[in-house]
Order: C-alpha cells, then structure tokens, then sequence
C-alpha cells in the first residue's frame, strides 16, 4: 500500500463586506510509489466549495458530482459570474434564503445561486422550484457562461 498525505489547496472566490468567504478547496493526496520510491501528487478532479462566516461557522458544499460536462467547475464559475454582477454578494444562513440583487437577476440566477451557494442539488430544485431538470441545467451553463 503506497503511502499517503492528504494536501488541500484553497483559493478566494468572494470576500463580502460582513467578512463572509467563500473558498474553492482542492483536495490532493500526495503518495509514495512503493516500486520505485518517488513521491507524486494525486489530485481530485473536483472541488468542495467552503463558505466561512465572520461568527465562525463554516459551511461545506461537497465535491460536485452532478454537472456531467467538467464538474470541476461549475459552482466556481457560478460563483464568480454571479458576484462579478452585483454590487455586493451575501450568503444567508438560512438554506432557501436567496439575497434580494441576486432575486432580481431573474430565474437563472436564484436556480443558479441555490445551486452554488447552498449546495442544492438538482433534483431538490426540480421539487423546490418546480422546473424540469433541463431547464435547470440550461439556467446553471447560462449564468456559469455569462450568457444571462
């Protein structure tokens, strides 16, 4: 069995102004070869979105396993797009709480900040929202695309 350290590494999506963070963390598992002794990195194909609070309390959406086409990515870019839109991005506590600017963004972006934000899955916003899953996937790769 080859031997193993776990490594992450953590990148900034969004500071709010009430000093809320939200982390894109990539988990890596650094492992020795035990034929030939070198060292190498494993790293996970996804990422686990952390939302760290200003109280202390840290929230973490898991690894994406849902979006087929590039799971890495998509609640980063849905994050980014989103924030780069509005003047300042919040992230209430409450799981169905979406803030007021991103409501005012329209269907695409609320589906879309459940999504990335609340670590909702599609099947739970299909029964939230009563949308099909198509048009909940098209809403996610619209506002990930900047297209909406």
């Amino acid at each position: 069995m080859p031997e193993q350290d776990h490594v992450e590494t953590r990148e900034t999506l969004v500071e709010s102004d009430d000093g809320t963070e939200i982390m894109a963390v990539k988990r890596a598992v650094r492992r020795t070869d035990p034929e030939t002794g070198e060292e190498y990195t494993a790293f996970s194909l996804n990422y686990a979105i952390e939302i760290h609070r200003p109280d202390g309390q840290t929230t973490v959406i898991p690894e994406d396993q849902e979006m087929k086409s590039n799971p890495t990515t998509w609640r980063i870019r849905l994050i980014e797009q989103m924030a780069s839109r509005v003047e300042y991005f919040e992230v209430p506590k409450s799981r169905k709480a979406v803030p007021v600017n991103i409501i005012n963004q329209g269907k695409p972006a609320i589906t879309s900040y459940l999504y990335a934000v609340h670590g909702w899955t599609i099947p739970e916003l299909h029964e939230l929202l009563d949308l099909t899953g198509g048009t909940i996937d098209q809403y996610i790769k619209k506002v990930a695309n900047d297209k909406r």
